[in-house]
């Protein structure tokens, strides 16, 4: 079973003005480029770990449907003191409070709760040297699947986190896919990238993200790092990463993953 999430952004359209109502659009997006037009399309199979983010997805709906400039965030919710969990089950208090944290080096878009979850856009509030800018959307809930964050485990599991992607990166012999375990904050978590890059004479696709796991068998959170303003010029794997590298995304997570993971 796949579900789609049929949202477009066409030409000068940056994912960030894709329709927000669906949390689902900012799970996985995948770019084809049309001559100038880019459109993207993103598609989450169903499996342990594509649940996860499925379940966090269908649950997050309700943000504003235009972007908020950044000279209108005085319209946003109040920015809430960071609430600490001490192990407690996520309520609205802690909901509220990771909705609407403001983190250094970072903007935070939007911020919302929505059937029990907490949902969080931010831009990085500079680009890097290659003119991309970063984007971070964490989603954080009461636990519903969870595994344990063993690296070596989902290692085996490798082909389900394979289905998140669609078949065409996930089968492309070139596709650069890493599952490492790592330590923020005293909380261990799982961290995925992917890097792949496909071309013919009609459309260009590439997959290029990097995706944050946490439970601690009560809470979980997933933070979904991808890339804004890649220009055109992009023509290999190898560019890609030249663009913005895993480091960098790899640095974004833990940063903002260190700011809330008391709430967790």
């Amino acid at each position: 079973m796949w579900v789609a999430e049929d949202h477009a952004a066409v030409g000068s359209r940056t994912p960030a003005d894709m329709c927000a109502a669906d949390f689902a659009a900012w799970v996985r997006c995948r770019s084809l480029s049309f001559g100038s037009d880019v459109v993207k399309l993103s598609y989450v199979r169903i499996g342990w770990a594509g649940a996860i983010v499925v379940t966090l997805a269908l649950s997050a709906c309700g943000f504003e449907r235009d972007r908020i400039d950044v000279q209108e965030r005085s319209l946003l919710p109040e920015p809430a003191a960071l609430a600490t969990s001490a192990g407690r089950a996520l309520d609205s208090t802690l909901l509220t409070s990771i909705s609407r944290h403001e983190i250094d080096g970072f903007v935070r878009v939007r911020g919302n709760v929505s059937r029990g979850v907490a949902s969080a856009y931010y831009e990085a509030d500079s680009a890097n040297d290659q003119g991309v800018t970063i984007s971070v959307m964490v989603s954080a809930k009461r636990c519903a699947i969870c595994r344990e964050t063993n690296a070596d485990e989902w290692r085996e599991d490798r082909s389900s986190l394979l289905s998140r992607l669609p078949r065409v990166h996930a089968e492309n012999p070139d596709l650069v896919f890493e599952i490492d375990e790592i330590s923020v904050a005293g909380k261990t978590a799982i961290v995925t990238y992917e890097r792949s890059y496909l071309a013919n004479t009609r459309a260009t696709s590439t997959a290029h993200a990097l995706t944050l796991y946490y439970n601690n068998r009560v809470n979980q959170v997933v933070l979904f790092v991808s890339a804004t303003g890649i220009n055109s010029t992009i023509a290999s794997s190898a560019d890609l990463e030249a663009a913005l590298s895993k480091d960098e995304m790899a640095a974004a997570a833990e940063s903002i993953f260190a700011e809330i993971a008391p709430s967790l």
